[in-house]
């Protein structure tokens, strides 16, 4: 790659970027934490799928800036790509989906825009594993080069205006970190968490200990046959039995419970900590713990589209923009009203206020609810109440004194 670097640039790649930054993916309870792997931790799945099912879930319109405001387009092919099916694999539901679920669990999405004579003909999935950035010496992307992009394993290079290129956390603009890469630790410790448990119940869940006989046992077949006696009394089906012991024998534990391990309080811990790599509450993926959240639903769900969804919304409305439009009057929008608005009474007590106190007229309630201006002209009106106007007009007679 050496030639390449000095032809095209340097190479940057999720893989290489994350060994430049941290060597590997080991952590120090010797487990191995990759994406894959990762998605064993309940919480991460749980994170994942959220996100990733919230954003698949909403309207991906395409709308035209007009001097009125803005005007939907919803007859053309490109339309039809991102709001139904941007290729003939996958629905737009399925399409997002595993878009947000790649920059989540790799850093980076990548998306290859297919055209023909016509315009854009498709949107195609690349997985990031096989995605490798090239740039200059100003930092620029100048290509991405695709590994195993057909079933010949050919190796395809893709200009930049070809990639949509979504990134999570970034430190350079270039190539996107995933929250996995910062979590690996606390992904690592619940993996093994997770794996303690299962030998703990594997092993009849009986504590490791010592068999203590009174006397002494020099012979090492009879110390070995008693031990094995005692394994048989407390695993396979003699699981969850009452062991019976030779006269004078005495089973000591010399390792902690799982109640003195605190193993229930470290995995809420692990909960929490994964939740807020997401940028999530907990309680969005199911944790209840007692007093931990004492807001609203309407509250969590707010939080959950501000401080979650709307930065992946804005930098997938980004790219997707800056790659399949050439003029800036046209614009995606991924709709998330949906998921920042209160119930309807709520809603319909805070446009009657809006509008009597003369701060909204009929057409930008109408634009809130995803309407289009009224048709008679008189959306743009405002009402200003009649007991509140301003000094001037009551004294140069506009309104009546008395």
């Amino acid at each position: 790659m050496g030639l390449l670097s000095n032809l095209f640039g340097s190479l940057r790649s999720p893989s290489q970027y994350m060994y430049r930054l941290f060597g590997n993916w080991s952590t120090a309870s010797k487990k191995s934490v990759t994406p894959n792997t990762s998605l064993e931790v309940s919480a991460v799945y749980a994170c994942v799928d959220l996100i990733s099912a919230t954003i698949a879930s909403l309207p991906f319109e395409i709308y035209k800036k007009t001097n009125t405001g803005r005007e939907k387009i919803d007859t053309t092919r490109l339309a039809y790509l991102l709001s139904k099916r941007p290729n003939n694999v996958n629905t737009s539901y399925q399409f997002r989906y595993t878009v947000v679920a790649n920059m989540l669990l790799t850093g980076n999405a990548y998306i290859e825009i297919i055209r023909d004579k016509n315009g854009i003909e498709s949107f195609r999935l690349l997985p990031p594993g096989t995605v490798e950035v090239f740039t200059d010496q100003t930092l620029t992307v100048v290509k991405y080069m695709v590994t195993n992009y057909d079933s010949r394993n050919t190796v395809k290079e893709l200009l930049p205006d070809r990639v949509i290129h979504i990134k999570c956390f970034t430190l350079d603009g270039i190539v996107g970190v995933s929250p996995i890469t910062y979590a690996r630790e606390t992904i690592g410790n619940a993996l093994s968490a997770k794996e303690n448990q299962g030998l703990f119940y594997a092993n009849g869940a009986m504590p490791k200990g010592i068999l203590s006989i009174e006397g002494t046992i020099k012979d090492p077949a009879k110390i070995k046959a008693l031990s094995d006696q005692w394994t048989a009394g407390i695993s396979g089906d003699n699981q969850g039995k009452t062991p019976v012991l030779s006269k004078g024998a005495e089973f000591k534990p010399v390792s902690l419970s799982q109640k003195d391990a605190q193993y229930i309080e470290d995995m809420q811990f692990t909960v929490e900590e994964i939740a807020r790599f997401f940028r999530l509450s907990p309680q969005k993926i199911g944790y209840q713990q007692s007093g931990s959240y004492s807001g609203s639903l309407e509250q969590l769900n707010i939080a959950f589209a501000t401080d979650c969804i709307t930065p992946i919304v804005t930098a997938m409305e980004q790219e997707f923009d800056s790659k399949i439009f050439s003029v800036y009057t046209t614009f995606t929008e991924l709709d998330i009203k949906g998921l920042i608005r209160g119930d309807i009474q709520s809603r319909t007590m805070y446009y009657n206020t809006m509008r009597n106190i003369g701060v909204m007229n009929a057409n930008e309630i109408r634009y809130s609810e995803g309407l289009p201006p009224r048709e008679d002209g008189k959306g743009d009106e405002y009402f200003e109440p009649a007991n509140m106007v301003p000094d001037k007009d009551v004294e140069n007679g506009k309104i009546n004194k008395n």
